[in-house]
């Protein structure tokens, strides 16, 4: 079935009020405005998406920034996050079989020049590529479709040289998950067990360190924190007779067993946990309830308390997609139903911290790619 944006689950992964900014003045001289944050998102087209920017605070300013030609109703997958301005994304290239096992392409956007540059042409689409902290290197997956040998390829972005650090055949798949500051991989191992967490060295010779048991069933929805040294992470649980995904979170070095974070006082699916900018807390959507609508909560790590209360939809949930380094917005993907099974219509929206909420304007599917902060 053509792929146009991620699933929910997977998922498993701002009103913009206008705000005008007030100047203080000392010593007679004004304040320097705030930083501008700007929403990359691409917009969904039969045989070509577009990508745009739009500053938060009025969403339909948009500029675009690139147009990237596909295979027909098959959309691009981007990388989680943003590094700086690059922006890494994963597309079927115009005449490839419209199929979601055909090789892909790896794409690098340059947000601040327009520079778009391809990587590689054996990509898989419907997993994202994974940056590291600086920018240096961007892991992708590969697979030979015949089989069953799935391969982790780092590419060094200044040089552009590939390197396979990872190949295993599987029958289930191994998925990147972040990117440590030597070069090296940590990936998800998906098998009959459930999910394994492992490392892989930079240089790709040796094997590889097995870092915990993440789950007995499939986690998903890694996160790494913004200081490299957590990940957090989604994985099913029985509550009350049912099947629920619950927050996780686990150093990455694996010196721990990994914890769950929420759990006491909620009740249904969480959705989509993505780290605050400062890294102290863990943003996620939960299940309505008995509400109509109900806000993204923000979970405190330290004391495990909430931290600031967001503007909730008039109905659904949201699972969340990331905040803008500024920590004034948080972009979400909203839905208008009750559960992740009946999750009914969705939109891009954008939640302001001071509060309010909009939807961003868009005539087909829009797909999230991540933040921008000017000055």
């Amino acid at each position: 079935m053509p792929r146009r944006v991620l699933p929910l689950l997977a998922l498993l992964a701002p009103l913009a009020l206008a705000v005008a900014v007030a100047c203080d003045f000392r010593d007679g001289e004004p304040e320097p405005p705030p930083a501008e944050a700007r929403l990359v998102f691409a917009e969904f087209g039969p045989g070509e998406d577009r990508i745009y920017v739009a500053p938060a605070a009025d969403l339909e300013a948009r500029e675009l920034l690139a147009s990237v030609p596909h295979a027909q109703g098959w959309a691009l997958t981007p990388a989680t996050e943003l590094v700086g301005s690059l922006i890494a994304f994963v597309a079927l290239p115009p005449e490839a079989e419209p199929r979601r096992d055909s090789p892909a392409e790896l794409w690098l956007l340059d947000a601040a020049s327009g520079g778009l540059t391809r990587l590689a042409g054996d990509a898989d689409l419907l997993v994202p590529p994974v940056f590291d902290r600086e920018g240096r290197y961007l892991v992708y997956r590969s697979s030979d479709g015949i089989e069953g040998t799935q391969a982790l390829v780092r590419v060094d972005l200044e040089t552009r040289e590939r390197r396979t650090v990872r190949e295993l055949t599987t029958r289930f798949g191994i998925l990147p998950v972040a990117v440590p500051a030597d070069g090296g991989v940590v990936y998800a191992e998906l098998t009959n067990g459930g999910t394994d967490l492992y490392r892989v060295g930079g240089d790709g010779e040796g094997d590889a360190t097995l870092l915990l048991h993440a789950s007995d069933h499939i986690a998903s929805g890694w996160r790494l924190s913004p200081d490299g040294r957590t990940l957090s992470y989604l994985a099913p649980r029985i509550e009350a007779e049912r099947v629920v995904q619950r927050l996780h979170v686990t150093p990455i070095d694996g010196g721990g067993e990994p914890r769950i974070e929420a759990s006491d006082g909620f009740v249904g699916d969480q959705f989509s946990p993505v780290w605050t900018p400062t890294g102290d807390g863990i943003t996620f959507g939960q299940e309505p309830g008995f509400l109509p609508g109900v806000a993204p909560f923000t979970l405190r790590l330290e004391d495990g308390g909430e931290q600031g209360q967001l503007t909730a939809p008039d109905q659904g949930f949201d699972a969340p997609l990331g905040w803008s380094s500024d920590g004034r917005y948080l972009a979400t993907r909203s839905f208008d139903g009750r559960d992740a099974y009946e999750p009914g219509r969705e939109s891009l929206v954008v939640i302001a911290s001071a509060g309010g909420r909009a939807i961003v304007p868009g005539d087909f599917d829009l797909i999230f790619i991540g933040w921008l902060l000017d000055a």
